[in-house]
């Protein structure tokens, strides 16, 4: 756009998008010890030559659906199967996944904004993390917000084929990770329209179209798995892998009621403090501004769902970030704008980034010396080093922001996790 031309903020993202293109594996192309489960499953796709069933250590996997596992066994048939045809499928949607956050941007915020929040989710910590690794959760939210963007454009241009999009987003995100791809937006959207005090549109959705769009693809692999398999296939995959996840504890995967605050300590960085200051800052919006309304009921509806649950990992939580992004920029955006209350807010997120990083490296040195002690004791010095320089490139973020350039100090902050990826 004209504003990062302008400003000259492309070059930061530019670099971070060349890490995530890029950087997966490219060193180790021919060592695949970081994800031996992964390509595990997608040789024995090729080997079985069953692309229905999963099979793991000579046995069926009913985890989760398949889609991901066939993009991956397809690259890995046609490049050999290592960790950069593991993880590559990652880094796609991690970009696909910022792409759909900036569209959403422009449907809720202005376009500056949109590409703002984009910079702040193109350099999170932990869904830049996550874009380098072989999950199965960003290829999930990325397909949850293409869902998502074309059920609203369905709203405000009351298009029917819209809808039918967003359906066939929503069948692919399930043919990734579950039923939880349409969950969680559906969720989302019931509050917000009864927080908005509009009635659900429910008239304008082409049921049938929608539906079936959703069943073919969604849903129609569960079918013939419960076909072939039988009850046993329900069981698994649908009793304990996917109710039980919610209901209970999967594989001894729990954790206490505050465990993802310190996640999104941590995953957040270098945004941290700018996410905190961003509630009470759209929370002073949400009245009349329905892009400050979505953010912050997406961020709870997803928070409190897996906050209830009984199973708990950091990868659970990644669909927050891209709205919390979203806030972010807009809150960046109408501080450039010269609003008095979002510069208030900017501040004071400057000056809690300190108390931000304090806490972060607490949090990451204690669980590194309860989890990894004898890596933490060999990699200690190493790890003091880079976070020197990380504190380094804060300061200048901070002085540039008090000499009154906003734009190199934004510019500056997403800096860091570039910098942090060239090292690591």
């Amino acid at each position: 756009t004209d504003f990062c031309r302008r400003e000259g903020i492309g070059q930061q993202p530019a670099k971070a998008a060349g890490s995530y293109s890029f950087a997966p594996g490219e060193e180790e192309q021919h060592d695949t010890s970081a994800h031996p489960a992964i390509i595990s499953k997608q040789r024995q796709i090729v080997q079985t030559g069953d692309p229905l069933t999963m099979h793991y250590n000579g046995g069926t996997w009913f985890v989760h659906p398949p889609l991901y596992l066939w993009l991956v066994a397809a690259t890995g048939r046609l490049f050999g199967f290592t960790e950069f045809t593991a993880r590559i499928w990652s880094a796609i949607f991690g970009m696909i996944g910022i792409y759909a956050t900036y569209l959403l941007g422009r449907l809720f915020f202005t376009t500056r904004a949109a590409v703002l929040g984009a910079v702040v989710l193109m350099t999170m910590l932990e869904y830049f993390v996550m874009s380098r690794l072989a999950i199965f959760d960003v290829p999930l939210v990325a397909f949850m917000l293409l869902a998502t963007y074309m059920f609203m454009r369905g709203i405000q241009e009351d298009r029917g084929s819209h809808f039918v999009w967003a359906s066939l987003w929503a069948g692919l995100g399930t043919l990734t990770k579950g039923p939880i791809a349409l969950i969680l937006p559906a969720m989302a959207l019931v509050v917000f329209f009864g927080l908005r005090r509009r009635p659900f549109p429910w008239r304008r959705i082409p049921w049938i179209a929608a539906g079936a769009i959703y069943l073919l693809v969604g849903l129609s692999w569960y079918l013939v798995q419960w076909r072939i398999h039988g009850s046993g296939f329900i069981a698994t995959a649908v009793g304990y892998y996917l109710l039980n996840r919610f209901f209970g504890v999967v594989e001894s995967q729990s954790g206490p009621w505050w465990y993802y605050a310190p996640v999104f300590g941590i995953g957040a960085i270098p945004w941290t403090a700018f996410l905190v200051a961003m509630v009470p800052y759209l929370s002073r919006r949400w009245k009349e501004h329905d892009g400050s309304l979505f953010v912050l009921v997406w961020c709870a509806v997803v928070v409190g769902f897996y906050t209830m649950a009984g199973t708990k990992l950091p990868n659970y939580v990644l669909p927050v970030y891209p709205l919390a992004a979203l806030g972010i920029g807009s809150l960046w955006d109408r501080f450039l704008s010269g609003e008095p209350r979002a510069g208030a807010y900017v501040r004071l997120a400057f000056a809690g980034t300190v108390l931000a990083l304090l806490i972060g490296a607490w949090e990451v040195t204690t669980f590194a010396q309860i989890k990894y002690p004898e890596q933490w004791a060999a990699l200690q010095r190493h790890l003091f080093a880079l976070a020197a320089g990380m504190l380094e490139l804060f300061a200048v973020a901070v002085v540039v922001y008090v000499l009154r350039r906003p734009v190199a100090a934004f510019a500056g902050l997403a800096a860091v996790t570039v910098t942090l990826a060239a090292v690591v």
